[in-house]
């Protein structure tokens, strides 16, 4: 009598499998499962500031460009350094200030800044970008 309790469950087993398997792959359309890595901070943002390009597609941190992120004043600020991996992609920077939990792009991107725009800037911000980044003092206009 217990050999047949033990037959039956494991059938019912072997039954529940079979029909969650089936389940799973109507419920995803066949479509693989598809688990991602962990990702850079900020590199969501950074590429949406970025733009899409020619074809709309987003460009992608450690395939399109490599980023380097240097926080200041409690992690209230940031500058991010984009550095390009392809051709036809330019090396910028993005300065991004945290408001209600969530980085936004101050200034940038770009390849060098205002001497203006960098005195709006924290003075610790003001004074990393002024030493890493290009800034300038515009022509005057006619």
């Amino acid at each position: 009598m217990r050999r047949n309790s033990f037959v039956i469950m494991a059938r019912f087993l072997v039954l529940l499998y079979v029909v969650v398997a089936i389940m799973h792959r109507v419920v995803l359309g066949g479509v693989a499962v598809v688990k991602l890595g962990p990702s850079i901070p900020l590199a969501g943002q950074v590429s949406q500031s970025l733009g899409p390009d020619a074809r709309g597609t987003l460009p992608i941190v450690g395939k399109d460009y490599s980023l380097a992120t240097h926080y200041f004043d409690n992690d209230a600020w940031v500058v991010a350094l984009v550095s390009p991996l392809k051709d036809g992609f330019n090396a910028s920077v993005l300065i991004m200030e945290k408001r209600g939990g969530t980085y936004t792009a101050v200034l940038g991107p770009a390849s060098a800044f205002t001497n203006d725009q960098v005195q709006s800037l924290p003075v610790d911000v003001a004074n990393f970008v002024a030493t890493h980044v290009g800034v300038y003092e515009p022509l005057p206009s006619q």
